[in-house]
């Protein structure tokens, strides 16, 4: 069984923070410190996908990744698909990049809320 936690983007305070606390019931996070708490509006939250890159970086939703398939180096967003699985999705392909996250080659370079420029620079 994987391991289930968050970390989150605040939006007005324009920085990731490590979920401590979530209320779904009044709709509310707590920070790492248990001393922040913020609207299910103010923040992006991102899921853990209970896979580790090859530097042993934990893997987000919302993290950017850098992988070679078969003769090409992708670089992608980490999205979570409806069909249960995590999936790789390239700045150019609409339907997504349906790729089941397996380990291997995977090195997280960023993510989407602080580092989107390196979607379009690959």
């Amino acid at each position: 069984m994987r391991e289930i936690k968050f970390r989150a983007w605040d939006k007005q305070g324009v920085r990731m923070f490590e979920v401590d606390g979530l209320s779904f019931l009044n709709q509310y996070i707590t920070d790492e410190s248990g001393q922040h708490t913020f609207k299910f509006n103010q923040c992006y939250l991102m899921q853990y996908t209970g896979l580790k890159d090859i530097n042993g970086k934990e893997i987000y939703e919302g993290d950017i990744v850098r992988f070679k398939d078969f003769h090409d180096i992708i670089v992608a967003e980490v999205v979570w698909h409806n069909e249960g699985q995590w999936d790789y999705k390239p700045k150019d392909w609409i339907m997504g990049y349906h790729a089941p996250m397996v380990g291997g080659n995977i090195e997280v370079i960023g993510n989407i809320k602080e580092n989107p420029g390196l979607l379009e620079k690959e």
